[in-house]
């Protein structure tokens, strides 16, 4: 055998046994196997884009400073006709939980602003018993006022100025899963006056005390009842299903003019029913207020319930209707374009009167609309909604829930 021949035998027999200590794969399974052992050894991380690496970033900035502690930036706040509101908050509380503190200072582009300070003591007998007290002064310079009753007019709107000052101190306790008790005992400074809307006429120039109970004649209040909250819904502040009460009782006591004191109870429904895995909700809402007292007695028109804002009747302007007596029902069609961001549309119907037998379906005022709600996993960070109506359309951007 010549040489070169042999060399090729061998060569021959050393490939075959190269190939016996790699054999092919022998069955499909072995196949998958080699290849995702190889396709693990080609892998990169996944990156965040640079987009999404800034997006992370705003978003730890934003709620360093809406949520830090102790010092954060409250939004909101105040009363409906405010406009927006901004301001520090400052939070505290001791390492054992017992002990928590609170105190802000907020104004808004309207020159309404509200300063205060709480302290409240949870567990305070070594039992889920909260003991809250509260301390703050209100200055609201442009509330509107166009009349008691259902049909006053639009044409008819002045302004009013309003300082509360309130001491509050409330106890609140779970009496079961679901529900809170709270009562609480309130002292109200409050002082009324010409408003600073220099468009309008202050209400003390077109309306006197027949139709302005209170206008001319002021009285500080002590104020004092209790709250029954019984609360079913899956996420309290972003419901998708679920049942919500709410019974309430005050008594306001009209320190220097009993002419003004009255009784107050109000009552409040929620309930959501989810459809398509929770991708679409139906919020129905009802809510009812009632004041009680003698009959040479009145509700002066300050404290008395309203209806029109972003809260009730979205197609008519803030406190446009007031009266001694409430009742509002809204309904809304909820639907998730995407994660964090749904779409809605809504009606709303409500009626102030001046006694229970007053009440007439002819009266109802009504109103239909469009939003967008901004939301994370378990809070409503804002919303936007249009509201149409008989007295044309209003737009509001609110940072909490609609009911």
């Amino acid at each position: 055998m010549k040489v070169s021949s042999v060399f090729a035998f061998m060569f021959l027999c050393c490939a075959e046994l190269w190939g016996q200590s790699d054999p092919a794969p022998s069955s499909r399974a072995e196949q998958i196997e080699n290849q995702e052992s190889a396709k693990a050894q080609t892998l990169t991380p996944d990156l965040p884009t640079i987009f999404e690496q800034r997006f992370k970033r705003s978003e730890k900035t934003a709620r360093r400073i809406l949520q830090g502690t102790p010092v954060r930036l409250q939004i909101g706040g105040l009363s409906g006709p405010s406009g927006f509101a901004v301001g520090p908050s400052v939070n505290w509380q001791n390492s054992g939980d017992t002990v928590r503190a609170n105190a802000w200072a907020v104004g808004s582009i309207r020159h309404f602003y509200s300063v205060g300070t709480g302290l409240e003591l949870p567990r305070l007998t070594g039992r889920p018993i909260d003991v809250t007290m509260q301390a703050a002064h209100i200055d609201m310079p442009q509330l509107d006022f166009y009349g008691e009753g259902p049909n006053s007019l639009k044409s008819n709107r002045t302004d009013y100025r309003r300082e509360d000052t309130r001491l509050d101190f409330a106890v609140a306790w779970p009496a079961l899963f679901h529900a809170k008790p709270r009562c609480d005992l309130e002292q109200l400074f409050l002082n009324v006056g010409p408003g600073t809307n220099d468009s309008v006429t202050s209400t003390d120039q077109k309306f006197g005390p027949a139709q302005a109970p209170g206008i001319q004649t002021q009285s500080n209040f002590l104020i004092a009842g209790c709250t029954v909250n019984l609360d079913y819904r899956d996420l309290p502040e972003n419901p998708h299903k679920g049942t919500a009460v709410a019974l309430d009782f005050h008594g306001y006591d009209a320190e220097q003019n009993s002419l003004y004191s009255f009784n107050r109870a109000s009552a409040r429904v929620e309930h959501y029913i989810p459809f398509f895995n929770e991708k679409r909700v139906i919020a129905l809402h009802g809510a009812v207020d009632m004041t009680f007292h003698n009959r040479d007695q009145v509700v002066p028109f300050y404290l008395q319930p309203t209806l029109g804002g972003f809260n009730d009747l979205r197609g008519f302007r803030t406190l446009r209707f007031y009266d001694e007596n409430a009742a509002v029902v809204n309904s809304e069609y909820r639907w998730e374009i995407c994660t964090g961001f749904d779409m809605a549309i809504f009606g709303d119907a409500g009626e102030v009167f001046h006694r229970p037998s007053q009440f007439s379906l002819s009266s109802v005022k009504s109103d239909l609309g469009f939003g967008f709600r901004f939301n994370n996993q378990r809070n409503l960070v804002m919303r936007v909604d249009t509201g149409f109506s008989k007295e044309g359309f209003q737009v509001w951007v609110a940072f909490s829930k609609v009911f």
